[in-house]
């Protein structure tokens, strides 16, 4: 074999292992962007069959803790443009919290009692969690809390300056 037939066979296993690499990272994009895809319609269609609740789609879901299993409880927070945000304040009958402030404070700590109470083995992984990602809220803000019969509860806050719903689950 020539020198110039070996540099030819070179440059082909070189573009070969490009187009390889390429289609790789295609494919892991792909994989990312249906996954998220997936997980806010997942969120979505839940809020909708548990509590009647159609939201806009938020432009960041950031799962903060899920428990699955017989009481399932779910915290997260899901971050909106200003054109869904002015949509999903007018989906629900949000409440101003003004002068509730402490009775909305003893909702999300009542919340994170329970948590604690029905996982006691992740009592550390709840109080990580409000570390990174408290509820904040101020009187100008919002709230919805709905209840079932069976003690099953939802419970978000608004907060507009932000633009973040802070959402709570749990069911018995």
């Amino acid at each position: 074999m020539r020198h110039s037939e070996k540099r030819a066979t070179g440059q082909k296993r070189w573009i070969l292992a490009a187009l390889i690499l390429s289609a790789a990272i295609i494919i892991l994009i792909l994989y990312g962007f249906l996954t998220e895809l997936r997980e806010q319609m997942d969120r979505t269609k839940s809020l909708q069959a548990n509590w009647n609740i159609e939201t806009p789609k938020a432009d960041r879901y950031d799962d903060v803790l899920w428990f699955s299993g017989r009481d399932p409880t779910h915290y997260y927070l899901a971050v909106y443009n200003e054109e869904s945000l002015a949509s999903l304040s007018q989906l629900v009958q949000w409440e101003p919290i003004s002068s509730m402030a402490p009775y909305v404070d003893s909702l999300v700590d009542k919340f994170f009692q329970g948590v604690k109470q029905w996982y006691p083995e992740d009592v550390d992984l709840v109080e990580r969690a409000l570390k990174e990602y408290p509820v904040v809220f101020d009187k100008d803000d919002l709230y919805w809390i709905l209840r079932q019969e069976d003690g099953s509860q939802f419970l978000a806050i608004l907060n507009l300056d932000t633009r973040t719903m802070y959402a709570m689950e749990s069911f018995r």
